[in-house]
């Protein structure tokens, strides 16, 4: 996942030597942008200020004592090189670490992923999957492949933590999808055609259509339930076995606030003194005999706590989520006013720009988003690579080739269009 241009942007500024590399180039275009608007170019910073500046970039921190005396012990003309190859492969812990939390704003990771409806452990799988793939310099493409065509298991896959973060909302999805991945707003037109773009309303339900069929589910395992009852049931007997109270009117106090209170109704309903007579004991003797049942099950429900405690470590797939491509038709809104097509009209998959997507009539969901994606990654796009570019060279020096990051329109200008096409 470490972009190629990441150590690019950094060596750029890591030498002053002369030479044909990539460093240089970017260099070169830089000068000459600046050049034309008679701007002049900063100072080159001390190793000092290098290193900390370096640091922060790709670690999120200032460097240590042990690393500012590594980095001084090496020669003068290759120590900013070394550095960025230091932090970026001999120190990927920090690198994955910091860089996670620039891609889970991106992705809006929050605790919607971890509810009633959606296990933590689909949170959990989610981070870890992309951690890992920061970790283990999962390519960019592939990255987002994957994202966009998770299916399976909440256990086995990670990665369908990206739908599952819109549950029930695929045309959010769609429109966050284009907007992180593509640089590109279309969320006005879902409801009409784009005031100050071309997009249509029928071109953003022409690209949801790829997605629409993704679908999320949450489950729990039939022996969860079982497990539930059965605890239970086991509790129930023994408040029933230490208290010695069988009757069927008398209920299991779990405590003695719930006996009081229980107590004062059935004298307040005029039932307690049958219920005295039915037990065969005494007022004092019925209630001894309950505080017994009721700690007899305080024991009882601690023991079963433990075991569901061990339960839900050792068997996390008693819960769980799925992710599968369904066959479902996306229509227009029933509020459609357009000439080209009626309200409830199905719609199938297009692009909004550049080369067609072929699919055949009986295209199954999982072949839909597969193509999605594959137009999304693919070489012949380039605006999936230029608004990565642009991402990360805000995150390194504060200021993008463009702005927004998020919104391509006809009117965006470009401040180096040259390095962006390079880069």
């Amino acid at each position: 996942m470490k972009p190629a241009g990441l150590l690019l942007f950094l060596v750029s500024f890591a030498t002053s030597s002369p030479g044909a590399g990539p460093e240089n180039q970017i260099d070169e275009l830089i000068d000459r942008k600046l050049a034309e608007q008679t701007v002049p170019p900063n100072e080159i910073v001390d190793d000092a200020t290098f290193l900390r500046r370096v640091s922060l970039d790709l670690v999120g921190r200032i460097p240590t004592l042990a690393e500012i005396e590594q980095y001084e012990s090496q020669p003068a003309e290759s120590r900013r090189h070394w550095i960025v190859d230091e932090l970026l492969n001999h120190n990927p812990e920090g690198y994955t670490s910091h860089f996670y939390h620039f891609w889970a704003d991106l992705l809006r990771i929050n605790k919607r992923l971890g509810t009633n409806e959606t296990p933590d452990d689909v949170e959990y799988a989610y981070r870890f999957w992309i951690k890992q793939a920061l970790y283990q310099n999962l390519p960019y493409d592939e990255f987002v492949q994957q994202l966009i065509t998770a299916e399976g298991h909440s256990w086995e896959n990670g990665a369908l933590g990206y739908y599952q973060r819109d549950r029930g909302m695929p045309l959010d999805n769609l429109s966050n999808t284009i907007r992180v991945f593509l640089g590109t707003r279309l969320e006005c037109a879902q409801c009409h055609d784009h005031p100050f773009d071309v997009w249509t309303q029928m071109d953003y339900y022409k690209m949801a259509a790829f997605s629409y069929g993704m679908a999320s589910k949450g489950h729990t395992n039939a022996n969860r339930e079982a497990l539930q009852v059965h605890l239970e049931k086991t509790g129930e007997k023994a408040f029933r076995a230490a208290s010695g109270l069988r009757a069927d009117s008398i209920p299991v106090f779990r405590k003695a606030a719930d006996l009081k209170s229980w107590m004062t109704k059935q004298r307040s309903a005029g039932a307690w003194p049958q219920i005295l007579k039915s037990s065969g004991l005494s007022e004092p003797e019925f209630t001894e005999a309950a505080k017994r049942g009721i700690d007899a099950l305080k024991t009882h429900n601690r023991s079963a706590q433990q075991l569901q405690n061990a339960e839900n470590s050792l068997f996390v797939r008693v819960r769980y989520v799925t992710t599968r491509g369904v066959e479902r038709t996306l229509q227009l809104p029933h509020d459609y006013q357009y000439k080209d097509a009626a309200p409830f009209d199905p719609v199938e998959a297009s692009t909004m720009f550049g080369p067609e997507v072929s699919l055949s009539d009986t295209a199954h969901p999982t072949d839909r988003i597969r193509a999605y994606a594959e137009w999304m990654t693919s070489p012949e796009n380039p605006t999936f690579t230029r608004v990565i570019v642009n991402r990360l060279w805000k995150q390194i020096f504060g200021a993008a080739l463009f702005e927004p990051v998020d919104e391509i329109t006809e009117s965006t200008t470009i401040s180096n269009p040259e390095l962006l096409t390079y880069l």
